[in-house]
């Protein structure tokens, strides 16, 4: 995984880190796939995956390779209450089930998908005990008891979504801010009051205020009103090439960039 500069915002203040020391590191050669990395996240043994060209599972001492047939760049993988690893991968998705001596064999549902479905990239999954859902670059893919329904958002580069407290929050550049908490996605801020650019990298919730980063920078909404949030923060993202952001369990951001 490459790092540039990672950022640890509070309410109203910014905190930078050039530079972290490296203690370990581990090539495709060591690993037995490509090294590029796309997401990582903890699972419920306490062993990390990481998304690569395959999913690599991490227990603190050894490296595991799990194949994905028929995709590449995993930028998605979520576990559901029940242990099963959902995964998406560009032009693939489906999930890995936990056995007694480790997991299945990767089982595709991309074969089952609704016509005309598009998932030649798939950045994001979601899981619950019904199921998931998955955003691909320009559609919502829920698989739900065993049924799929899709939700198609025209002229999307991205959909870049978060979770919290079971509702799915999600951007849509020509539309705005919407929430998938039912049976169907319901718009709750129109893009007129949005307007922070189509690039929006990140969705989440600070102190019960929607947020939304962009690489022109932070803001919340507020009294109807989407506002700028952290001076200094605000001329930080927009000085350096945003990549990602994520929320620590304490509430703070983290802001990764390029430079």
């Amino acid at each position: 995984m490459l790092f540039g500069t990672a950022v640890l915002l509070a309410a109203a203040s910014v905190r930078g880190v050039d530079a972290q020391r490296i203690s370990r590191s581990w090539d495709q050669t060591y690993l037995g796939a490509n090294a590029r990395a796309w997401t990582a996240v903890e699972g419920p043994d306490h062993a990390v995956y990481v998304g690569a060209n395959r999913v690599l599972r991490f227990d603190g001492e050894r490296w595991k390779t799990m194949n994905v047939e028929g995709g590449y760049a995993v930028r998605a993988i979520a576990f559901d209450p029940r242990g099963r690893m959902w995964v998406g991968a560009n032009r693939q998705l489906g999930y890995f089930d936990p056995t007694s001596d480790g997991w299945s064999p990767f089982r595709s549902l991309t074969p089952t998908l609704p016509t005309g479905s598009d998932i030649r990239e798939v950045w994001q999954v979601f899981a619950d005990k019904r199921g998931a859902t998955f955003f691909a670059q320009s559609q919502i893919l829920r698989f739900r008891d065993g049924q799929w329904q899709r939700w198609d958002f025209a002229g999307a580069r991205r959909l870049p979504a978060c979770e919290i407290d079971g509702v799915i929050w999600f951007h849509h550049g020509p539309t705005g801010v919407w929430s998938l908490r039912g049976e169907k996605p319901e718009l709750e801020i129109p893009s007129d009051a949005v307007n922070v650019g189509e690039d929006v990298v990140y969705l989440a919730t600070t102190a019960n205020r929607i947020t939304l980063v962009s690489r022109r920078g932070l803001f919340q909404w507020h009294d109807r009103q989407l506002l700028p949030w952290s001076p200094v923060a605000m001329e930080f993202v927009r000085a350096h090439n945003l990549t990602t952001v994520c929320t620590l369990p304490d509430g703070r951001v983290v802001i990764g960039t390029l430079r």
